[in-house]
């Protein structure tokens, strides 16, 4: 029998506590009203939305139990890894009490220490089941000391550290930081606009509060400045070398080391709040219709997160272009270490980008000393192939449409006027109407398959010129990487391809002599004292047994990628430029 909720008055209401946050323990009571019957169900995700992994958020509950109005105790037991089934003899009020460890520092966990609390959601938060629907409040009780709690959540006026939302997915998508963080307002695009900083953080405020309204506004133009929320909170989180955001409905956590906000650095920021910021929209709003309504108990699968994260990415480094923070220079710098990045490695002509969007869950999460191998980002072969998209469509339009408008019909279409995401057909067909063009072979080629992007056709279009070369002059590469520590070499990662790969070389292997000669130095610099095609003798320990392995080395075949403005650029590839990245086309400081 599943749990049954009839009253019309039902609603929830969860209070957090904190007693001894140096212990990392949240504690929670959940109470559950307008039960109209014996059995209950409660549920605790398995992971979150926006990042795509099974988390197992119920590992960390502790302490379960639930009593009736009287203070008696009801059973309960759970049936599955995060399902607790709660019953009594009479229906009625129930009172939910559990503890949560929380210790992972990330923008998909609960963590909690003695200067601060952070909440996600998916993490903290149990629902009663076949109930996402019900509207709840939520009541924080810091510590004494700690005296501000900030959320997207709308506080209940008059009562302090109390919030409200309709229903459980807007309650999963709304973070909550609890401490002395700094907040500050500003206005973007009409619409108000909160930071809440967590420091220590080596960056100034002011600075920071302007330049975020710049991102943010410049963002909000790709959709016609349609900006989908009443107010906004930016989260931002400090650690010691992490980085990394989570998008949500009207806010975001942003994670990033302390001292990072230096001027070689500080763009990369930027980047990351444009990129979570413009989630609002390609995601939250406009996105595959896989990604919600969401069910919290397994994976959500789709082969489009290479238009949810891809084309995302693509946005992030060009907004900023536009609203002036790097000059077009730079970014050709940036996209030509993209593109590099993704023809490098071995598994861009393994995985096609559906396959890795589908996988997420399995691979692009559980990374392996393997993946490069086998595995192709969405994020940055899902950004290359928007550029493509956009390009052919700015030349099949004579630059009148672009990728913006493409995003501009799927918010309309299946958003606005149907509250959905949209299919893969949807956005084929949405592309092509936007185009003019059948775009059915390209994405067959560059998404469902491997083929190589046309780089060189598509940057000519805007001028830009792209050089294939080698990447040394024949010198023996051997195609491990290894960590170096306590006077041993071991190899912890083999490239695909490689004379290392070919010939046996193993992850794990300790090198401990090349041709009889003892190691002193990283194995990839002393092949270079030889020849391509000269054959060596690696002595490695293996599994506790001392193995010989014979090398034929051989050159990095991989080609790298250089861009630059053509000298000999026409108008109408200067025009192009400038349509693209928002500045004039200009041969000097490249």
């Amino acid at each position: 029998m599943s749990s049954s909720l009839l009253n019309a008055a039902a609603k929830l209401t969860y209070e957090v506590s904190i007693p001894a946050p140096h212990t990392h323990y949240f504690e929670v009571k959940m109470i559950v009203e307008g039960w109209d019957s014996t059995q209950l169900d409660l549920k605790l995700p398995v992971w979150t939305p926006g990042s795509y992994l099974v988390r197992e958020y119920a590992r960390n509950i502790e302490s379960f139990q639930a009593n009736d109005e009287k203070g008696r105790t009801l059973n309960a037991s759970k049936t599955n890894k995060n399902t607790w089934q709660i019953t009594q003899d009479k229906a009625g009020k129930v009172f939910i009490r559990y503890a949560v460890y929380s210790f992972e520092l990330s923008v998909r966990t609960c963590y909690l220490d003695d200067t601060y609390g952070y909440i996600s959601g998916a993490g903290l938060f149990m629902y009663v089941a076949n109930h996402l629907d019900l509207p709840a409040e939520v009541q924080i009780f810091p510590p004494s000391h700690w005296q501000k709690v900030s959320t997207a959540l709308p506080a209940i006026r008059g009562q302090s550290f109390r919030f409200s939302c309709p229903d459980y997915d807007t309650l999963v998508d709304s973070p909550i930081l609890i401490g002395n963080q700094e907040e500050y307002a500003f206005e973007a695009s009409g619409v108000p606009h909160r930071l809440a900083i967590q420091r220590p953080a080596n960056v100034d405020a002011i600075s920071l509060l302007r330049d975020l309204k710049t991102i943010s506004e410049a963002t909000a133009r790709i959709i016609d400045d349609v900006h989908p929320c009443k107010d906004y909170l930016y989260i931002v989180l400090s650690s010691e070398s992490m980085k990394g955001g989570l998008e949500h409905l009207n806010s975001t956590t942003l994670i990033y080391p302390s001292w990072g906000y230096t001027a070689d650095k500080y763009f990369d920021f930027l980047s990351l709040a444009c990129h979570e910021y413009f989630h609002l929209w390609n995601v939250k709003r406009i996105r595959p219709i896989e990604l919600g309504p969401f069910n919290y108990d397994e994976e959500n699968y789709t082969s489009q997160l290479w238009i949810a994260e891809g084309f995302t990415s693509y946005y992030d480094e060009l907004i900023p272009l536009r609203a002036g923070f790097i000059k077009g220079g730079e970014y050709l710098k940036k996209l030509e270490s993209k593109i590099n990045g993704v023809e490098s490695l071995p598994g861009n002509q393994i995985q096609s980008l559906a396959e890795a969007s589908l996988d997420a869950w399995i691979k692009y999460y559980r990374r392996n000393e393997n993946s490069d191998n086998c595995c192709v980002s969405y994020y940055d072969k899902g950004a290359l192939v928007a550029l493509t998209l956009d390009f052919m469509i700015r030349k099949n339009t004579g630059n009148e449409q672009k990728l913006d408008d493409v995003l501009k019909q799927l918010w309309k279409k299946y958003f606005v006027a149907q509250n959905r995401g949209f299919t893969e057909e949807e956005f084929l067909i949405t592309l092509n109407e936007v185009s003019g063009k059948d775009f059915t072979d390209e994405l067959d080629k560059y998404v469902y398959n491997c083929e190589g992007l046309p780089y060189e056709q598509v940057l000519a279009y805007a001028g830009v010129e792209v050089k294939k070369e080698p990447l040394v002059d024949n010198l023996p590469y051997l195609g491990a990487t290894v960590t170096i520590g306590n006077g041993k070499f071991v190899i912890n990662k083999v490239i695909r391809g490689s004379c290392a790969y070919n010939d046996g070389l193993y992850v794990n292997d300790e090198v401990l002599a090349i041709n009889n000669f003892r190691l002193s130095a990283d194995p990839n610099e002393e092949v270079k004292k030889y020849k391509v095609g000269d054959k060596l003798v690696f002595l490695v320990a293996r599994g506790g047994q001392i193995r010989t392995v014979e090398i034929q080395l051989d050159y990095n075949r991989t080609p790298v990628y250089k861009l630059a403005k053509m000298g000999n650029a026409t108008e109408v590839q200067k025009y192009f430029y400038s349509s693209w990245t928002g500045e004039k086309f200009d041969l000097n400081g490249l």
